[in-house]
């Protein structure tokens, strides 16, 4: 389950945010940025304190509760970055191979793109699916809890 994460954040930090600068005015940037970063913070907290055997309760609750407002609006921010991105990766076609080549081969970044873009229709439910289930094998049901 984490490949696809890792994945879509190297996509689209280094092709796409370094090398389009048009991407830099999106509104995906700011969305993607403190999506990203509440949700490291919040990792890692957890990871560390959890190293220690000292995670206070509502740090846990953080940690698989946010993500349910912050994944949405990460994938928005990401894919409004990419979307910015398209007519730069149309008309520059920066990272692509033509034809011909010494290993006939042929590879279009801006095709990439598009296909990266629909692999979200795919993995982004599962990933979300997945993180409620998680949020539920960890939290339980709290309604049951306070009973």
């Amino acid at each position: 389950m984490v490949v696809p994460q890792v994945f879509s954040r190297l996509m689209v930090l280094w092709p796409v945010l370094y090398t389009f600068k048009g991407t830099h005015t999106s509104l995906g940037l700011p969305l993607l940025l403190v999506a990203w970063s509440v949700t490291e913070v919040i990792r890692y907290s957890f990871y560390f304190l959890n190293i220690l055997k000292q995670v206070p309760h509502i740090l846990t609750f953080l940690r698989y509760t946010l993500f349910i407002v912050l994944y949405p609006v990460g994938v928005t921010g990401e894919l409004l970055c990419v979307y910015a991105a398209f007519p730069d990766a149309a008309r520059t076609r920066v990272y692509s191979i033509t034809f011909p080549n010494a290993l006939n081969f042929s590879f279009d970044f801006y095709y990439a793109l598009i296909i990266f873009v629909l692999l979200y229709i795919p993995c982004f439910p599962m990933l979300y699916m997945h993180m409620f289930a998680l949020r539920h094998k960890v939290l339980g049901n709290t309604q049951k809890k306070r009973e």
